[in-house]
């Protein structure tokens, strides 16, 4: 079903810049390295050559906010930082689409016209692989007690894909730490055959990881646990996807 876009989700690091996002543009492509031979049969051969991810997003300042765009965007520019993007009307809730990868901050626009609203702009490059999946962890309420994901079917990851994962720890109160492993499963009962795929390393603070596993790996479920430790809770995006192109 054809949708008019409202509504989408945008984290980048350790902020949540859905509110102050107007525009998101990502393009992803893998370079076309021409190797034409007398054996083509008087077609133009190509072979794939590197991955690039292209990002361009744009909106309006609230600066002081909880999710103001400087604390991240413009504060660590130089730095590799996680992107996930959710192009849905429905946000991020767990199972929506989403994108992944890890791209550079590479351009900072900012100020405009008197009189109109300020705006920013921001364009990054990747450097990582990019993936497409689903969101496995929403933000939508603070995590206080351990527990398990909804499982998503995601899909199976072939030979010379990879599974790629973000980690958004967007507020923490308390001593409160977190603790994420995505698992894997054949048939999404997750009944005692599942597998630890990915293991981010414990989070105490607000922050952001980005990790990933080569294929093939054959089951096509996937979900989230956690471990909260201390007392408080944790607000944080989890997302899962598989890399757009094989090598």
């Amino acid at each position: 079903m054809k949708e008019v876009w409202l509504n989408a989700a945008y984290f980048v690091g350790a902020v949540d810049l859905t509110s102050q996002t107007s525009r998101i543009e990502a393009e992803f492509s893998v370079a076309e390295i021409e190797c034409t031979t007398f054996g083509s049969g008087g077609a133009e051969e190509l072979v794939g050559g590197l991955e690039s991810a292209n990002i361009t997003a744009s909106g309006y300042v609230d600066y002081g906010g909880q999710y103001d765009v400087n604390r991240e965007m413009y504060a660590n520019r130089r730095v590799l930082l996680p992107h996930t993007i959710g192009p849905s009307n429905a946000g991020a809730a767990v199972g929506v689409v989403a994108y992944v990868v890890k791209p550079l901050t590479t351009s900072v626009k900012v100020l405009g016209p008197v009189g109109q609203v300020l705006p920013w702009e921001v364009q990054a490059r990747g450097s990582s692989r990019a993936g497409a999946g689903a969101f496995l962890v929403s933000p939508s309420s603070a995590l206080s007690t351990s527990g398990d994901g909804t499982p998503v079917e995601i899909g199976a990851i072939g030979a010379g894909r990879a599974a790629l994962a973000t980690l958004h720890v967007l507020e923490v109160t308390g001593s409160a730490t977190l603790d994420v492993v995505i698992e894997s499963d054949a048939t999404g009962d997750f009944n005692g055959s599942e597998t630890q795929q990915i293991t981010f390393p414990q989070m105490s603070g607000v922050g952001s990881q980005f990790k990933s596993i080569a294929g093939p790996i054959t089951d096509t479920y996937w979900r989230a646990t956690w471990t909260i430790g201390g007392t408080g809770t944790v607000t944080a995006v989890v997302a899962l996807g598989i890399s757009l192109f094989a090598v």
